[in-house]
C-alpha cells in the first residue's frame, strides 16, 4: 500500500507484439474516457495509437492497485494547476474523480503519466504532487540552439562547460528534469522553460538521497527532482512536492497483467 513518504514509479514496456493483438487493444480501449479515445484516434500511425491506449490503460491498472479496486472502477477528471500559467492558457492536470481525489477510497492520490516510443512511466504519490517525464535521446542537428531557447542562463553556462559528447546526454537529463517539474505543477509547456532551473549533469541523480531542488522564477513552493533508471538510449526524471520524502520505489508492470 502506498505511504505518504513514498513515490512510486512504474515502468511499462509498450511491447510491439502486444500492439498487434487487436483483441487486447479493444479490451484496453474500454478502460479509457471518450476524450482519451479521441486523442488516441487522432494518431495517424497505428502503433502510436496502440501505445497511447496501452499507456492510459496501464495508468488505470496502477491507480486501481493503490485504490484496491479494478481498473474499470477508476474514474479520472481534470483540474486547474496549482500555479498560474501564461496569459490565456488554461492548462489542466489529470486527477481522480471525486472529493479528496479518490471517489472509491477517499485517498488523496496524485499521479502523472509520460510515454515515448516503446516505454511509459507512471508516478504515483499520496498527498503530494508528482510529475514524470521520459524521452528517447534522439540526435538533434541544432542542439545548442534548442538549449539556448529552453535552458536558463545558469543551466546554459554549466552545459557549455561540458564536452561535446557529454552535452548530448546532459541535454536530455536537463530536459526531462524540467518537464517532470512542469508536469508536477500542472503546466507543462504553458510555462516558460527558461524560468525553471534544474541540476545540469551527465550522471544520474539517484533517488531521494540525491534528489535536488528545482528553482522556479515564480518561487512557488519546494520541489525536488531525481532521475529514473530506464533502458539505454532514454532519459527519465521524477519530480515531487515538498520535503519529507523517504523513498522512490520503482516497479515494472507486465503488460500480460492488463489482459
Amino acid at each position: 500500500m502506498l505511504d505518504w513518504n513514498v513515490v512510486q514509479v512504474w515502468r511499462v514496456q509498450l511491447d510491439s507484439a502486444a500492439l498487434r493483438e487487436e483483441g487486447w487493444i479493444a479490451s484496453w480501449r474500454r478502460l479509457l474516457s471518450q476524450e482519451e479515445l479521441r486523442k488516441a484516434d487522432a494518431f495517424h500511425v497505428e502503433g502510436h495509437r496502440g501505445e497511447y491506449v496501452i499507456a492510459h490503460a496501464a495508468l488505470r491498472e496502477v491507480l486501481g492497485r493503490n485504490l484496491r479496486v479494478g481498473p474499470t472502477e477508476v474514474r479520472l477528471t481534470v483540474r486547474p494547476p496549482e500555479v498560474g500559467g501564461a496569459a490565456g492558457a488554461v492548462p489542466t492536470k489529470p486527477a481522480l474523480a471525486g472529493a479528496g481525489g479518490g471517489a472509491v477510497s477517499g485517498l488523496d492520490l496524485r499521479f502523472n503519466l509520460s510515454h515515448t516510443s516503446g516505454l511509459a512511466l507512471i508516478a504515483v504519490a499520496l498527498g503530494r504532487e508528482v510529475g514524470v517525464d521520459v524521452e528517447r535521446n534522439r540526435p538533434l542537428k541544432e542542439m545548442e540552439a534548442m538549449a539556448q531557447s529552453v535552458f536558463s542562463s545558469e543551466e546554459m553556462q554549466l552545459w557549455l562547460r561540458l564536452t561535446a559528447v557529454e552535452r548530448f546526454e546532459a541535454f536530455y537529463r536537463v530536459w526531462t528534469r524540467k518537464e517532470a517539474y512542469l508536469k508536477a505543477i500542472g503546466l507543462g509547456l504553458y510555462r516558460e522553460l527558461k524560468d525553471v532551473t534544474v541540476p545540469v549533469s551527465v550522471e544520474r541523480i539517484e533517488g531521494v538521497s540525491q534528489g535536488r531542488e528545482v528553482w522556479d522564477a515564480a518561487g512557488r513552493g519546494t520541489w525536488r527532482v531525481a532521475d529514473v533508471e530506464v533502458e539505454a538510449g532514454c532519459s527519465a526524471a521524477v519530480c515531487w512536492e515538498g520535503d519529507g520524502l523517504g523513498e522512490i520505489v520503482v516497479h515494472d508492470l507486465d503488460l500480460d497483467e492488463l489482459i
